[in-house]
């Protein structure tokens, strides 16, 4: 038992000094909160172009680049009225001016609502989903290739997001790193945020460092949890009751041609990112950048220091005193 028994200090589990995020669980609730947006209400799924009704073809990240060529392919249709496809308009070669002053059109046309007399409701929820999605992409982007700078800079955008969907504890802690790191941490420290090094190398040499310490060995750790063999021995019998050969490993490499072109199909058809005065959707996606910079700057908090929004802050002190005359 006294192999197993549970470290006593802070310095002995292997705690960091310091609070770091993981950014592989905020990719992670990043895609929890698109969820929260897009799908969680019901009546959100039944809009031909909801984003259920996209990943019911494929997953986020292929819809998010389907509709980026649907939009570049409406622009271009706007531009030039002589091109019949995305593939007839490359076949000329755009100049890198052209293409740059294409992509200023399509930020301002197709990744933000513009005031209109008339509404296409089916398009400004479009034009949400191409904003959270880009945001997505761009903090993967920056996450992959170890830009932790640029990561710092949509902090802010995400922890509205997360204010706005519920998830206040990342806002919390997001909001606390970023004080702490401008505001708080000595000048040397501040400047140790920009290292980089992947994340599940790290973890991993966590998790040995954890199990050495608390059980001595490697060995040890191996005669002690049968259970690894079990699992070894399940996966063992599913193969050989499968005839699951040894090369079925060996994948072809990725290729999404037929998985792209069934969604482009799927745009052609219903036409997302084109306006079409007074279309209407079964629901309207509401801004949650907006709804979370309210209720950042309400900046309320519950009996724990949990920063909640007002109304639910309500809500749950009239619970608590309605429970309490009722013990009464």
């Amino acid at each position: 038992m006294e192999c197993r028994t549970i470290e006593a200090t802070p310095l002995r589990h292997f705690q960091f000094v310091i609070f770091v995020m993981g950014l592989f669980h905020l990719k992670m609730a990043c895609v929890d909160a698109i969820w929260h947006i897009f799908i969680e209400p019901k009546a959100a799924r039944d809009n031909i172009t909801s984003l259920m009704h996209f990943v019911a073809l494929n997953l986020i990240g292929h819809t998010g680049i389907t509709l980026c060529l649907d939009a570049w392919w409406v622009e271009v249709q706007w531009q030039f009225t002589t091109y019949t496809s995305l593939e007839d308009f490359a076949t000329m070669k755009p100049s890198q001016e052209l293409l740059e002053e294409m992509s200023h059109s399509l930020a301002k046309n197709y990744a933000r609502c513009q005031p209109t007399h008339a509404h296409d409701q089916q398009k400004e929820n479009i034009l949400l989903m191409h904003q959270y999605f880009l945001l997505y992409k761009e903090l993967s982007w920056s996450i992959n290739e170890g830009d932790i700078g640029h990561v710092e800079t949509l902090f802010p955008s995400w922890i509205y997001l997360f204010r706005a969907t519920g998830k206040h504890k990342y806002a919390k802690h997001m909001m606390k790193f970023l004080t702490d790191i401008h505001f708080v941490y000595p000048s040397k420290l501040q400047h140790a945020k920009g290292k980089f090094c992947t994340v599940d190398l790290v973890v991993e040499a966590q998790n040995l460092h954890t199990k050495e310490r608390s059980n001595y060995t490697q060995k040890r750790v191996i005669e002690e949890l049968p259970l690894i063999k079990v699992y070894r021995s399940c996966h063992s019998n599913m193969e050989r009751n499968l005839s699951i050969p040894g090369p079925t490993t060996a994948h072809a490499e990725p290729n999404l041609t037929k998985t792209i072109k069934k969604m482009v199909g799927y745009c052609c058809d219903h036409r997302p990112n084109k306006f079409v005065a007074g279309r209407e959707t079964a629901y309207v996606i509401p801004d949650m950048m907006d709804k979370g910079q309210d209720l950042v700057h309400l900046n309320v908090q519950d009996d724990e220091g949990e920063i909640i929004g007002e109304g639910e802050a309500t809500s749950r002190k009239a619970a608590i005193e309605g429970e309490d005359i009722a013990v009464i």
